[in-house]
């Protein structure tokens, strides 16, 4: 968690921040995240497991959405 905390600061993902950032983008991340805690408060490690999925699967199709754009 460390590593993937500290690559939001790199120059890379400030960019792409720049590019993607809006307020549904943050409604729906956050509410992927707040699945995840919900699920490791309930000591449900599958539960965790399976929206931590839901949650990198969507945030690289919203990423990935408007690649192409950038290139």
């Amino acid at each position: 968690m460390k590593t993937l905390w500290e690559e939001r600061t790199g120059p890379l993902y400030k960019q792409l921040e720049h590019h993607y950032d809006t307020p549904g983008l943050w409604e729906t991340a956050m509410a992927e995240h707040r699945a995840v805690l919900k699920a490791i408060g309930a000591r449900d490690a599958a539960g965790a497991k399976s929206a931590m999925q839901r949650h990198l699967n969507g945030a690289y199709k919203r990423f990935s959405k408007g690649w192409d754009a950038l290139q």
